[in-house]
């Protein structure tokens, strides 16, 4: 699907996700032909729950139909939680997960961008607390040092929830 026609469906949906006071967290169209899905993760300061995840789909199936925007037949829409190891995509996904472990996967490995010691120097893959974020980067905590990671580096990046320690409600 063309990014331009993602961003009109992704329009649409912020504007009919905030009417049922949720937040459009993500979105993504994968698969082909009859297996087509369009999903949606919503997400709200007090956690979201079925009720909001119906009201969404709803609002949005029946937009979607009555406008036809999305071209080439069948397709199936899912409304759901982004989840507590949530992927980050976007930079304020970073922003609202300082503080959390994160999991990620670099298109360059760390010795590429200057981290020293020997354990980086072929690693692409790691996790650490990110400490902080800002317009270009995010900063990773870690076991023994600090990363700036350019966003556009992180190929894949999710939270990763400890079960051991208590947490807020999403």
């Amino acid at each position: 699907m063309s990014d331009v026609l993602m961003s009109q469906i992704e329009q649409v949906a912020q504007e009919i996700v905030e009417k049922e006071g949720c937040i459009l967290y993500d979105l993504e169209f994968i698969g082909n032909g009859n297996g087509r899905t369009l999903r949606l993760y919503i997400d709200k300061e007090s956690g979201i729950n079925i009720d909001d995840c119906a009201g969404v789909s709803r609002a949005l199936n029946l937009y979607l139909d009555e406008n036809d925007i999305i071209p080439g037949g069948a397709y199936h829409l899912e409304v759901s939680s982004p989840g507590l190891e949530r992927s980050l995509r976007k930079k304020w996904h970073f922003t609202k997960a300082i503080g959390e472990r994160v999991d990620f996967r670099l298109s360059k490995s760390m010795g590429d961008l200057g981290v020293e010691g020997q354990r980086w120097q072929n690693c692409k893959h790691a996790d650490g607390i990110l400490i902080k974020t800002d317009e270009d980067v995010a900063v990773f905590e870690l076991k023994d040092t600090c990363v700036n990671i350019p966003y556009e580096l992180i190929d894949k990046a999710k939270i990763v929830f400890d079960f051991s320690k208590p947490k807020n409600k999403r």
